[in-house]
């Protein structure tokens, strides 16, 4: 187990063979695309306590930033709402 959830600042790195298919791949979908060059913007959001938790150790895990976990789950979750 991973002891050492202090946050430290994540920057965007390329995708490379989404570690996320495997949370997702009940859907039967692979991510539709790599992460475009659009840039990023800054937001805000309130999660549970216990999901950021685990969307920590996840990152942590798979050699991933928090963005980029949440970035990918984004883009999957809604790949398949269009």
């Amino acid at each position: 187990m991973v002891s050492d959830l202090a946050y430290r600042p994540s920057r965007p790195r390329p995708a490379s063979g989404s570690p996320l298919d495997v949370v997702f791949a009940a859907g039967g979908r692979s991510r539709a695309s790599s992460v475009s060059d659009e840039g990023w913007a800054k937001t805000s959001v309130a999660m549970r306590r216990s999901t950021r938790r685990r969307v920590k150790l996840f990152a942590l895990e798979h050699d991933m930033s928090m963005q980029e976990v949440v970035d990918l789950a984004l883009m999957e979750y809604l790949s398949g709402r269009e």
